[in-house]
C-alpha cells in the first residue's frame, strides 16, 4: 500500500515546474487530501456494515499499521484503487494547469 510519490515526482507529473514553490505546496497538499477522500469513499462502499464499524474504529485510533493490514485483507487490489484515485487527481491538476 506504500505508493508514495515524492514532491519532485508530483511537480513533474502535474506540470507545476513554472509555478512558485508556495503554490506547488498548496496544490500538492490539496492533491493529498483529495486522494485520501476519494480512497476513503470508495473503501466505505466496498466494506460490509460490520467492516465499516471496524474501519471507523481504526480511523479514530490513528493506528496506520493496523489500518493498512485491515484494508489489505478486506479490499481486493487496494494498491490499484489507490493508484487509480491518485492518477485521477494528478490528471485533474494537469488539466487545470493547461487551461
Amino acid at each position: 500500500m506504500n505508493q508514495t510519490l515524492n514532491r519532485n515526482d508530483l511537480v513533474e507529473k502535474m506540470n507545476l515546474g513554472g509555478v512558485p514553490a508556495e503554490v506547488q505546496d498548496q496544490i500538492i497538499a490539496q492533491y493529498g487530501e483529495n486522494v485520501l477522500k476519494a480512497v476513503t469513499l470508495e473503501v466505505i462502499t466496498l466494506l460490509s456494515d460490520e467492516d465499516r464499524v471496524v474501519f471507523e474504529e481504526l480511523t479514530q485510533s490513528g493506528n496506520e499499521t493496523k489500518m493498512e493490514k485491515f484494508l489489505a485483507e478486506k479490499i481486493k487490489n487496494l494498491d490499484v484503487l489507490i493508484k487509480e484515485k491518485s492518477d485521477n487527481q494528478i490528471e485533474k491538476v494537469r488539466k487545470a494547469m493547461s487551461a
